[in-house]
């Protein structure tokens, strides 16, 4: 299964303990489309 979720979704999720959970799992692959992954990046280093 693919599922697509905004930016947003990740960041919520990473902030309860469930999602954190989630995040954690070794059958969880996140792909990143490069130009949000280059915005992340660069708004992180600013």
């Amino acid at each position: 299964m693919i599922v697509v979720v905004d930016d947003s979704v990740p960041v919520a999720e990473r902030l309860r303990r469930r999602g954190r959970e989630h995040f954690a799992s070794p059958e969880l692959h996140c792909l990143v489309v490069e130009e949000q992954w280059d915005e992340a990046h660069h708004a992180s280093t600013s």
